[in-house]
């Protein structure tokens, strides 16, 4: 398996403005002592040709994942879910979701998530980010309750 580490740094895609969420629920914070925050975002609508009648959104998330744990912990992006009100299910289609990123123990990781939503449903929507099973502690998930947000269309 093959581990990206990332030190405290914000990944910023090129020509995106990202900011906060409209509405957070705030950080979450496993009793073990992992907190994951949302620190900010970006929302992004492609519409399609008329013809075609559709339209996409692209929700992009920083989010920041501090480790007050005695030992390093794994956050797997690949496991993170974002839930809309809508029939689709956003897809994550985060760069190397599948490479894990070890946050040793009192230490904070910033990293990026990145969904398409078919059907425009997510942009100014109220939606969930569920983390349940996103950081482990050797093999054993933390849980982690959802953050809820809405995210702002760009403008």
């Amino acid at each position: 398996m093959t581990q990206l580490t990332i030190a405290g740094t914000v990944l910023l895609a090129s020509g995106c403005a990202f900011t906060s969420p409209a509405r957070n629920s705030g950080p979450v914070q496993s009793k073990e002592g992992v907190q994951v925050a949302l620190v900010n975002l970006y929302c992004s609508q492609d519409e399609g040709p008329e013809w075609m009648n559709y339209a996409d959104d692209e929700v992009v998330l920083h989010l920041k994942i501090s480790n007050k744990n005695s030992s390093p912990v794994l956050f797997h992006r690949d496991r993170v879910h974002l839930v809309t009100r809508g029939a689709w299910t956003p897809k994550n289609q985060s760069w190397h979701s599948d490479q894990p990123i070890a946050v040793d123990s009192g230490k904070e990781a910033v990293t990026t998530v990145d969904f398409l939503s078919p059907d425009s449903e997510a942009c100014g929507e109220e939606l969930r980010l569920d983390l349940n099973d996103a950081v482990t502690a050797g093999d054993k998930p933390l849980p982690l309750e959802p953050i809820h947000f809405v995210a702002e269309l760009a403008h």
